[in-house]
């Protein structure tokens, strides 16, 4: 997933013909904290906040820049918060097990997750977001778009 993102991010800049320093100062994100995204050699990865302004910016989806899916064009973006990205997260997780009548220790065991990280992500009491490798993984699972899992499109 992060060759795929670090690609990507990297192709999507130079599309629009900015260097990095250009993009973090129209972004006003930290340069060397952005250059650390597009190498692929480093493990790091924007935080959900980045990762929502990085999606805004060049009008794609999660999905696409995450690598999970090749369509570039988003829908309207629904959640622009972290609070609401989390609110829209977790009652659609929450929505999805209860009407396929699964459990939370179904889930959380499907997914080879502890129960009690499975729950952090339902509360809402607790900001607690999963790993980006967790969203995925509950996105198959369900059988839906992680766009649509963080609120960021109604279609599934």
């Amino acid at each position: 997933m992060k060759e795929v993102f670090t690609t990507r991010l990297k192709a999507l800049r130079t599309e629009l013909n900015l260097s990095q320093q250009e993009l973090c100062q129209r972004l006003d994100m930290n340069y060397d904290l952005y250059k650390n995204y597009e190498t692929s050699n480093i493990s790091t990865t924007p935080s959900y906040p980045v990762l929502l302004k990085l999606t805004n910016f060049f009008a794609v989806s999660t999905d696409c820049l995450l690598g999970i899916s090749a369509e570039r064009q988003t829908s309207n973006r629904l959640c622009y918060t972290i609070n609401e990205l989390k609110s829209k997260f977790t009652e659609r997780i929450r929505t999805l097990r209860l009407s396929n009548n699964l459990s939370q220790t179904t889930v959380a065991e499907s997914l080879g997750i502890s129960l009690r990280s499975y729950q952090s992500y339902e509360s809402l009491r607790e900001s607690i977001m999963p790993t980006y490798a967790h969203i995925i993984q509950l996105a198959k699972y369900h059988g839906y778009s992680i766009d649509y899992l963080l609120g960021n499109s109604d279609d599934a």
